[in-house]
């Protein structure tokens, strides 16, 4: 819903628009100098105060009762009270009812930034078909394991696996892209997108409040506590500004008539108008109405940004760092061929590298797995898995009866003896891009699995739009010099830092930081939790569905569309420059009325005028954000 549609729908909005043309058509004929009677004026403004502005007068009156100098209601009591103590009741009137029409719209403004988020929500249905069952049963009491039913135009209710059927799913809700995905049996699904053609039979993965989806919305929604340093930055100079404010106003109040001789009730009402236009509230909600919209618009485009404090560093990233696997490339590699040593098959290699495989987190080891699946291989079994990060697996294989070794030479060279001539072949096939998945047993090389993946088509165009946008781009990988290479001048990637363990990305990413500043580092969230933990920024790719994706990075990207990077910098940059922009017109009216009040020229009702029309624009302005796009 727009703004505007939500207001011409809230009737307290409209009472306050009637209460705020009351006030100042009283406020017109008492400067003109057609005042009503007291006894009419007085309890008409009672009335009005009361009933429309109850809020602000309870809030107020507890920060007198408190003391507490520092809240914007304290000002706007003290304002009205002052104002009636010298009989200027429609002058009051007007201070309270225009600023609860202020507060009215700032409530419109965080609205209307929730609800883009919280739409996405809204779309999933509230019950489902289950499998073998024609009455449809709610959807939040599905429990995980449980099969329903998904027919053409359908909303998938919650996260599963495709079990049954082939069909294209449209996934914007979760990622942002608009191409539907196509999906067949075993292939992941989401809450919250759409079933466009075909019939498809899901497992229950996740229950609704668990999906992805959800978690989605909750960190998005929960981002706002993570302030974000300017708007830590603007709550501590409120503190300071408004007791500097009211000493002010004391002393506009005392020193004139005092010491110059001049009308106490004249200075007495310059001190109320600085009262109400020092009231900081546009400058207050400049930044956190800025950060939740440039958190909803991200939602939208598919990364979780997980704070006000990450968005804002978005804007200020100087160099980016990116992972080879999943990140340039799609991360799916396919097995290209299988070379087989000494007496061994094929299908020995496969079954017994899948065998080890398969209790292994590392990127390749799915394709291995999935090949051995493929061809309905049995795979081995094993016992005394070793995990060496960044370097290999080993284990007890139960069916060759031997110590087996899959990894990178140095490691295998420590579990059994190599040939040098096996050395050179996984050279020579490094430098065609392969990658090569070398499996071993205590006596020698067992086999040799050649494996490709390809660049992801919008790698190149996202890593020029950085380049352009004067972003140092780096790639980090594990991999071989010579493999890093073949991706690097394919994408036009200059800086290229291969073989790293994941200890050599920390040391990187320190180098970084010390030559850019802000550093983003880009990766799948899991093999580079420690990359992503040191930089300015952690930014998981493809995080949809991964729990641990979304919790070890900043930002979540839940697609794997590396041109997503550059939106979102862009985004920063923007809700930077809006924030700083409210910032300066807030700080420039504050400031010019600040003078007139000064030299005695200020007025209350157009100083209330000033600063509701303020805190209007500064919501206005920052809502716009919701209507970004690259």
């Amino acid at each position: 819903m727009s703004l505007s549609s939500a207001i011409k729908k809230d009737d307290k909005f409209k009472l306050l628009l009637l209460g705020v043309v009351v006030a100042m058509a009283l406020e017109l004929c008492s400067i003109l100098g057609y005042r009503m009677p007291t006894m009419l004026t007085l309890p008409m403004s009672l009335l009005i105060i009361f009933t429309l502005g109850f809020s602000v007068l309870k809030k107020g009156f507890q920060a007198i009762l408190k003391l507490n100098i520092r809240s914007i209601n304290f000002l706007m009591t003290v304002a009205a009270i002052g104002a009636m103590a010298l009989g200027d009741y429609e002058e009051a009137t007007v201070v309270i009812v225009l600023f609860s029409l202020a507060e009215r719209l700032e409530d419109f403004g965080f609205d209307s930034s929730k609800k883009a988020l919280s739409a996405l929500l809204e779309k999933t249905p509230k019950v489902v078909r289950l499998k073998d069952q024609e009455a449809p049963v709610p959807v939040d009491g599905l429990v995980v394991g449980q099969i329903f039913i998904i027919k053409t135009g359908d909303i998938i209710p919650v996260d599963g696996q495709v079990v049954e059927g082939h069909s294209y799913i449209d996934e914007s809700t979760i990622t942002g892209e608009p191409l539907a995905k196509e999906k067949n049996i075993n292939d992941l699904v989401f809450a919250g997108t759409i079933n466009q053609s075909g019939y498809l039979e899901v497992k229950v993965l996740k229950v609704l409040k668990e999906s992805t989806l959800s978690k989605i919305v909750e960190l998005a929604l929960a981002a706002n506590q993570t302030k974000a340093e300017v708007h830590e930055f603007v709550q501590r100079f409120a503190r300071i500004y408004v007791p500097i404010i009211l000493i002010s106003a004391a002393l506009i109040t005392i020193v004139p008539p005092l010491f110059f001789d001049q009308n106490f009730i004249k200075w007495f009402k310059e001190a109320l108008s600085l009262l109400v236009i020092a009231c900081p509230c546009a400058l207050v909600i400049s930044t956190p109405l800025s950060i939740y919209c440039g958190i909803a618009i991200a939602s939208k485009k598919g990364a979780v940004v997980k704070g006000g404090k990450y968005l804002e560093l978005i804007g200020k990233i100087k160099a980016v760092a990116l992972d080879k696997t999943r990140t340039i490339t799609f991360g799916k590699p396919k097995i290209n061929q299988i070379i087989p040593f000494k007496n061994f098959s094929e299908s020995d290699v496969l079954s017994c590298a899948a065998g080890l495989e398969m209790l292994s987190e590392h990127p390749l080891a799915k394709s291995v797995v999935d090949e051995a699946q493929l061809r309905n291989l049995n795979m081995h079994s094993f016992a005394k898995f070793e995990s060496i990060v960044g370097q290999g697996v080993k284990a007890n294989c139960e069916v060759c009866d031997e110590s087996i070794s899959i990894g990178k030479t140095e490691f295998i060279k420590n579990n059994s003896a190599l040939s040098g001539a096996v050395e050179k072949n996984i050279s020579d096939y490094a430098k065609r891009g392969l990658t090569s998945v070398l499996v071993a047993d205590s006596k020698g090389e067992k086999g040799l699995i050649l494996l490709s993946d390809e660049v992801k088509p919008e790698s190149k165009a996202a890593i020029r739009k950085l380049i352009e946008m004067n972003i140092h781009v780096s790639m980090l990988t594990g991999d071989s010099l010579e493999a890093a290479k073949l991706v690097s001048e394919t994408v036009d990637i200059k800086d290229v830092r291969a073989n790293l363990l994941p200890q050599d990305k920390l040391k990187e990413i320190v180098n970084l930081k010390q030559k850019y500043g802000h550093v983003a580092m880009v990766g799948d969230g899991v093999n580079d939790a420690p990359a992503l933990a040191r930089a300015s920024l952690g930014i998981s790719m493809g995080a949809a569905g991964s729990d641990a994706a979304i919790e070890t990075s900043n930002v979540a990207i839940l697609n794997d569309n590396l041109e997503t990077i550059p939106f979102l910098i862009k985004l920063g940059q923007k809700t930077l420059s809006t924030i700083k922009f409210n910032t300066a017109i807030a700080v420039i009216t504050k400031f010019s009325f600040l003078l007139l009040a000064l030299f005695g020229r200020s007025h209350l009702v157009l100083a209330i005028m000033a600063d509701v029309g303020l805190t209007l624009f500064v919501v206005m302005n920052s809502l716009r954000l919701l209507q970004y796009e690259e």
